[in-house]
């Protein structure tokens, strides 16, 4: 994984399981790389609340990351996987569905007629405009968004399983918002939209997406991959 800044020698970052011959971490120089292994000290850290085992990936990473973004940073990678805190039955098969370092779902979905919906909300309410479609489609931070002839706004909601391309997942709820989403992903500047209108629109949960799960993967899903275009079908829970 490289890992890059403006100005800077790109970060590389071991994937692979196990780390280096020595299992330690060992920092070298590839050219304009930094490069180093994915072997550490192991520690524990919280996302959202939930304790999670990881391995630091030294100081190499560390200091790459905190004189990148002005602030003291660590990079840690997940050592072992985890179960979601949701119902036995959302993964189709009697288990909880097993998670990385999401803290709710495997997967969170979108639609841009949700989106769309919300941008002209917020609108009404202000002389200028605030945010791009796209602009308020990355503050969710969602993997799939989807969109689709005479789809309605907030139809998702009403959504048990989603099927796209020959992949199936299941809806096992609603996200609900707080205020990272009036964070700009671009630059870190913070405001008080689009959480004011979701409020206004949703409730105090100010729900928006669902979260999703994958079901069984086909036999030959590992030569497919879910791509634009693809075919989205949905199952209603009525």
């Amino acid at each position: 994984m490289y890992v890059r800044s403006l100005g800077k020698a790109s970060l590389k970052v071991s994937l692979a399981r196990g780390g280096t011959e020595e299992g330690s971490n060992q920092t070298r120089r590839q050219g304009r790389d930094f490069s180093l292994s994915s072997g550490g000290a192991v520690c524990q850290m919280r996302v959202c609340g939930d304790k999670v085992t990881g391995t630091d990936c030294g100081e190499a990473a560390a200091s790459w990351l905190t004189e990148a973004l002005s602030r003291d940073c660590r990079l840690v990678r997940q050592t072992h996987q985890r179960t979601a805190k949701t119902p036995s039955s959302a993964s189709g098969s009697g288990e909880a569905p097993l998670l990385s370092l999401a803290n709710e779902a495997q997967y969170l979905l979108v639609t841009r007629a949700s989106a769309e919906y919300l941008l002209s909300e917020i609108s009404k309410r202000h002389t200028k405009q605030l945010l791009s479609l796209d602009d308020l489609v990355s503050r969710f931070r969602p993997n799939l968004v989807v969109s689709g002839n005479g789809m309605e706004p907030y139809e998702e909601d009403e959504w048990s399983e989603v099927t796209i391309g020959g992949q199936r997942f299941k809806v096992t709820g609603r996200c609900s918002r707080c205020r990272t989403i009036c964070v700009d992903q671009t630059t870190g500047s913070r405001s008080s939209e689009p959480l004011q209108t979701l409020l206004r629109l949703r409730g105090s949960r100010a729900t928006f997406g669902v979260y999703l799960t994958a079901q069984a993967f086909p036999p030959d899903f590992d030569d497919q991959c879910i791509s634009v275009p693809q075919t989205l079908s949905t199952t209603t829970l009525w």
